[in-house]
């Protein structure tokens, strides 16, 4: 259904979280006609200057900012379903700046929504064993693709669901 092709990128808009790499990743995604829409959920400095972004990409059709979503709001949307992907393009900045476990991925992974994020910080150790799709950091084309994968594959949805749930109740208290 729709809620599929739903992507949400849960994180505030700077730019440790290397939102402009998931809106060129966005831009690949519509020439390659998979259909999908980005919701962030996020607010920040970087915010004047992704929505230009987004204009000058011409993909305003695909992406909306929500700005800061209230928390349970967000969980709501997992927890009703509304919700395909959850997307973090995170980037390591060098000095140490990077995410640890990002708990934005943690939470989606507990209501079995499933996640695509980058290879920095401790996201590979999260995301090992199937449980998310692991791409090179700053690369739109990967995330595209790793993004169309999920979309256009039912059973790899699944999969990634259900061991991406499995992994947090056995290894983190949310």
């Amino acid at each position: 259904g729709l809620a599929a092709g739903r992507l949400v990128c849960p994180a505030n808009l700077k730019p440790v979280k290397g939102h402009e790499y998931l809106l060129r990743a966005m831009v690949i995604l519509k020439e390659r006609g998979v259909g999908c829409e980005l919701l962030l959920a996020g607010d920040g400095r970087l915010r004047k200057e992704l929505e230009r972004m987004v204009r000058s990409l011409g993909i305003t059709d695909r992406v909306r900012f929500a700005g800061r979503l209230p928390h349970d709001e967000l969980l709501s949307l997992y927890r009703r379903g509304e919700i395909g992907l959850v997307v973090l393009p995170c980037i390591d900045l060098g000095h140490g700046e990077h995410e640890g476990i990002p708990i934005s991925l943690v939470e989606a992974m507990a209501y079995g929504v499933p996640v695509i994020s980058t290879e920095t910080g401790g996201t590979p150790e999260l995301l090992a064993g199937g449980c998310g799709v692991l791409v090179p950091a700053a690369n739109p084309e990967a995330l595209a693709e790793g993004i169309k994968r999920v979309l256009s594959d039912g059973e790899l949805r699944d999969s990634l669901a259900a061991a991406g749930r499995r992994r947090v109740e056995e290894e983190y208290a949310v």
